[in-house]
């Protein structure tokens, strides 16, 4: 029985107290008996009458826990509740109220999930990479205890805090899913230079060339994303337009088994090819196996010309495309050829075709948010 509760309910089955019906003479200035006591075992069905001494031992159970079951026996309470740990002489404790402000302060802070890394953490929200729970702490203290924040400030550390900076981290890590910083295994390489450049330059002027050349970077990015809202925005208010966006998943390999003998062979990888229409907010997705075909530039065209013949309206005229700079897939002479060929012959129907690529490591595109969507459920 691993509840303190049951096995006192079971020992107390196991007591019988009576009223002493007769007393004889006894020497010395001992307390009198109150009751009288037997005491039984179970075996199997059987219940043997046995010595309160006898009643310990067998049982593995102290003198004096015998003598509080006794007292519960007597008092017709013969379903005991256990009170350790659940006393109200609890000065330090915290209140309701302020466990409340702790949470509601922590909950207060924007998160959001991880798109690179979403396989090994989907639970896992992220805070701004800015922060840590010491800032946070003194934010905390900041709003809910001034007075001990500007003491802490001033360097008075003999000051007592409402909240002790233990407690807040503990809360956060057994209530909170949280980690710090948006985890990217591929992040720009322009900016991660740039960066280490700009915080090393000791010249001044060398030193404001890179920050403008960082800027510039930023907003060629930030450019792209613009455009791409844009478009998607006229291609839903005009039905002569269309925007899409496509991309390549990540290999999977099939079968999906948790397994670890499965690491050790070999398996069958899985493509998945996506379209994203900005007009009507839906993704297709071309799927096969690596048997079928790669995942080259004339599969890429084949999958586009597929959507341009069969899937798109044929009402649209004016085509923007977006997609990244793998050069392998997405920029390369064949597709220049390809959509110089769709133009020129006036092929189904279509007019002009405006292709955009983002600034090299910055290329989430809406695609991603399907990946992700499909990788959160494979992973269930």
């Amino acid at each position: 029985m691993g509840s303190k509760e049951k096995q006192d309910t079971y020992l107390c089955a196991l007591i019988t107290v009576n009223k002493i019906l007769r007393r004889r003479p006894k020497t010395g200035d001992g307390p009198k008996r109150s009751c009288s006591c037997k005491f039984k075992i179970r075996i199997n069905i059987r219940e043997v009458n046995v010595c309160k001494k006898a009643f310990c031992l067998l049982l593995g159970i102290g003198k004096s826990r015998v003598d509080r079951l006794i007292k519960k026996v007597k008092s017709n309470d013969f379903s005991p509740i256990d009170l350790h740990g659940k006393h109200r002489n609890r000065p330090n404790k915290l209140s309701e109220d302020l466990i409340f402000k702790i949470h509601s302060h922590i909950d207060s802070f924007l998160k959001r999930s991880s798109h690179y890394s979403r396989c090994d953490n989907s639970n896992t929200k992220y805070l701004s990479s800015d922060l840590n729970i010491s800032k946070m702490y003194k934010l905390f203290l900041q709003l809910h205890d001034k007075d001990t924040y500007d003491k802490l400030e001033n360097g008075d550390l003999t000051c007592k805090p409402v909240v002790k900076y233990k407690y807040y981290e503990k809360y956060m890590k057994v209530n909170f899913n949280l980690s710090f910083g948006y985890p990217r295994t591929d992040t720009c390489q322009t900016c991660d230079r740039l960066k280490v450049l700009v915080e090393h330059e000791i010249d001044p002027e060398i030193k404001q060339q890179l920050v403008v050349e960082k800027e510039v970077h930023l907003r060629k990015a930030e450019d792209f994303y613009t455009n791409l809202k844009l478009y998607c925005e006229k291609a839903k208010a005009d039905e002569f337009v269309e925007t899409l966006t496509f991309d390549f998943e990540q290999n999977f390999p099939l079968t999906h088994i948790p397994s670890g003998d499965v690491y050790y062979k070999r398996q069958l990888w899985s493509y998945n090819f996506c379209i994203f229409s900005g007009k009507t907010g839906k993704s297709y997705h071309f799927m096969y196996d690596e048997s079928i075909a790669k995942k080259r530039k004339n599969d890429v065209i084949s999958y586009i010309n597929y959507f341009l013949k069969n899937l798109i309206s044929p009402n649209v005229k004016e085509i923007y495309l977006f997609s990244d700079n793998c050069s392998g897939q997405n920029k390369n002479n064949a597709l220049f050829q390809y959509i110089y060929t769709v133009v020129k012959s006036n092929l189904y129907g279509i007019k002009q075709i405006i292709h955009m690529y983002p600034e090299p490591g910055h290329s989430f595109l809406p695609n991603d948010r399907c990946f992700g969507r499909i990788e959160k459920k494979e992973n269930v």
